[in-house]
Formats: C-alpha cells, structure tokens, sequence
C-alpha cells in the first residue's frame, strides 16, 4: 500500500495537534489544581512542560483557529481567489476598486 506525501503530511501534522493539545490541557489542570503556596503557579506548569513547548503549542494551536470576532474564514476564502480572480475584470462595478461605490 503506498502512502502519499499528503497522508504523511497530514498524519504528522494531526500527531503535532494532539501533542499540542495534550500538553496545553496539562497546563489548565496543573493551573486549575494547584496548591501549593511556596512555588508560583507558572512555575508549577513550567516544571511539567518547558516554556517553549508550551509557547510552540500555543502556536499551532493559534494557527489552526481564529479569533472570536472574526466573522469570515480568510483562509478559505483564499481557496477561490484564483476563481474568483478570472472574473473580477467582467465585473464593472468591482473593477475599478479605486472608486467609493463600492
């Protein structure tokens, strides 16, 4: 059975969310149960996952959402934009971006 450059991809790129999602869920429970009065809760976390793997899953986390308030999907938009681009010039109204009526 082979295995395409896309299922790889794609298999290394689903291992590296969950890893990011397990490790940011430990540091909400190590967050959430801490008790310990003579060591800072960021220290707690730290102890248990070094700041710059939690910083890189915060990362890929952020690269896979959007914020609350973004209303459109910009990245899927992107999709069409090679489509949408071929017809852009049979349209009047949005060819000329430079005028207000818009």
């Amino acid at each position: 059975m082979t295995v395409s450059l896309l299922d790889l991809n794609f298999t290394v790129q689903l291992s590296v969310t969950y890893s990011a999602a397990r490790q940011l869920r430990e540091a909400c429970i190590t967050l959430l149960e801490h008790k310990n009065p003579s060591i800072s809760p960021k220290d707690a976390v730290f102890k248990k996952i070094p700041e710059r793997d939690l910083i890189q899953a915060i990362h890929t986390v952020e690269s896979l959402t959007r914020p609350p308030d973004q209303t459109l999907a910009y990245s899927e938009l992107l999709q069409y934009y090679g489509t949408v681009r071929k017809f852009l010039p049979f349209s009047p109204r949005l060819a000329d971006v430079g005028e207000s009526r818009l």
